[in-house]
C-alpha cells in the first residue's frame, strides 16, 4: 500500500502535465485565431479601425495607414457656400465611382466630416454641378430625390442611368456633420448618406 502523502504527490504531478497541455492548447488556438484575423476577411476592418483611432484620436501617422483602394478616407470640409459643399460631394462621388471598378464588395469610400454647415445641399444641386462641369460623363444621375421627398427624373441632362443614390435624412444636407460616400455592390451604385 502506498502512503497517502505519496499518492497525493503523484496526483499533483499528473495534474501539472494536464494543466500544461491545456494552457498550450489554449495558446495554440489563440495564435490560430490571431492569424485568421490578420490574414482573413477582417484584415481591412481591423486596419481601418486602427488607422481611425491612431490618426484621428491620437493624431499620429503610420505607413500602415496609407490610403489604399478599399480603405475609408476621412476628409474634413470647411466650406462656406452650399455650391462649394455640393461640388465636394460631387467630386468625391465621382472618385468613388472610379474606385468602384476595382472593388468587389460594399465599401465606404469617403467619410466627410463637415466642420461648417453652409446651408441646404440637395441632390438636385449636386447633379446640376455635375452636369455643368462635365461630371455626368463619369457618374450619371437621371433620377433624383427632390427636397420635398418626391422621386423623379432629373430635369436636365445627366445621362440615362441612375448611378447615384441620395439617402439623406430630410432629403437635404443641412445640419448633418458627417456625409458618407459609399459604393453599394448589390445596387452597383454610389450612395450619399447623411
Amino acid at each position: 500500500m502506498v502512503p497517502r502523502g505519496i499518492r497525493g504527490e503523484r496526483m499533483k504531478g499528473q495534474d501539472l502535465p494536464l494543466n500544461l497541455i491545456g494552457y498550450v492548447l489554449i495558446g495554440i488556438i489563440g495564435i490560430i485565431v490571431l492569424i485568421f484575423f490578420l490574414q482573413g476577411p477582417l484584415t481591412q476592418l481591423m486596419t481601418n479601425t486602427f488607422c481611425y483611432f491612431y490618426q484621428n484620436v491620437l493624431g499620429q501617422q503610420s505607413s500602415l495607414c496609407k490610403k489604399n483602394v478599399g480603405s475609408i478616407n476621412t476628409e474634413y470640409l470647411s466650406e462656406d457656400t452650399t455650391e462649394g459643399l455640393a461640388r465636394w460631394i460631387a467630386v468625391y462621388s465621382i472618385t468613388c465611382s472610379r474606385m468602384s471598378l476595382q472593388l468587389s464588395k460594399d465599401i465606404v469610400c469617403y467619410d466627410l466630416i463637415l466642420q461648417k454647415n453652409p446651408g441646404k445641399v440637395s441632390e438636385l444641386m449636386v447633379t446640376q454641378l455635375m452636369e455643368n462641369e462635365g461630371g455626368c460623363q463619369a457618374l450619371q444621375n437621371s433620377r433624383i430625390v427632390f427636397e420635398n421627398g418626391t422621386y423623379g427624373n432629373y430635369p436636365g441632362d445627366c445621362g440615362t442611368r441612375d448611378d447615384l443614390v441620395w439617402n439623406v435624412t430630410g432629403n437635404v444636407i443641412d445640419q448633418q456633420s458627417i456625409v458618407l460616400i459609399k459604393y453599394d455592390i448589390s445596387l452597383g451604385k454610389i450612395t450619399v448618406e447623411a
